[in-house]
């Protein structure tokens, strides 16, 4: 019942309250009612909670970068490459807009990203951090465990031998063909892509992190949010940095 109150639309859940918008869709809020209902083959509720995922994969897909990178927005991003997790589960689910091979593009150029950049550490073990350790992309809940809900992404084995997301060549991601502009009026995202550099951009004129019932203070704004455009080869940034693409009067 609290879920359906932070559904905005255009696939897009808030959330929690107010207008936060971030890859929390994908590795909880499409995540954990379409896999419950996929699991217990509830027809009803995985056609209705696969109809907003699939509605969701339409803009989110475009939000990798042609190197697998997801976007650097929004709150727990040491989960990494979980942000495929919404991707593997609509193949996995038959929800989705995707064919097999850019699904697969997908979930394997993310999980590839992060492993060619030292995600892992000496130990084997993900750090807390992006790359590698990076205390400016975690928040205060972060602990040891945190960066493992990255296995999230491997939803995808739930898709046995001989599905197509295994037996399809991969095929180009969104980013990767031609150049788009997409509006997603719910966040209030304008998603840019350009097959050249394989870099998407993100125009962020809608999510914030205030609460209904919260004042804003410029002095406390939070650069995973606040920022006015994002790229999937920008940041990360931390609140002692200068503000950067952001506007606030004090």
């Amino acid at each position: 019942e609290l879920l359906e109150t932070w559904y905005r639309g255009d696939g897009w859940y808030a959330d929690g309250d107010g207008r936060a918008f971030d890859h929390y869709n994908g590795w909880a809020l499409h995540l954990y009612p379409l896999l419950d209902a996929h699991l217990a083959g509830d027809e009803h509720a995985s056609a209705r909670h696969g109809a907003r995922l699939r509605e969701h994969l339409e803009s989110f897909s475009l939000m990798f970068g042609g190197d697998g990178a997801p976007l650097h927005f929004g709150r727990s991003l040491t989960y990494r490459f979980a942000a495929s997790a919404g991707v593997a589960l609509g193949a996995v689910s038959g929800h989705t807009p995707l064919s097999p091979g850019t699904s697969r593009r997908l979930v394997s150029g993310s999980l590839r990203y992060f492993l060619e950049r030292g995600a892992s550490g000496g130990d084997g073990l993900l750090t807390l951090g992006w790359h590698g350790p990076h205390p400016a992309t975690l928040q205060s809940y972060s602990g040891p465990a945190s960066p493992y809900w990255a296995s999230k992404a491997f939803v995808a084995l739930l898709a046995p031998a001989g599905h197509p997301l295994w037996t399809s060549v991969e095929e180009e991601a969104p980013s990767e063909g031609p150049d788009r502009v997409l509006s997603v009026p719910a966040p209030g995202f304008l998603v840019q892509s350009t097959r050249a550099d394989g870099v998407v951009r993100l125009h962020n004129h809608g999510s914030d992190h205030v609460r209904p019932d919260e004042g804003e203070s410029a002095r406390e704004v939070d650069p995973h949010y606040a920022r006015l455009a994002y790229s999937t080869v920008t940041g990360p940034t931390s609140v002692a940095n200068p503000a950067d693409n952001h506007l606030s009067v004090t």
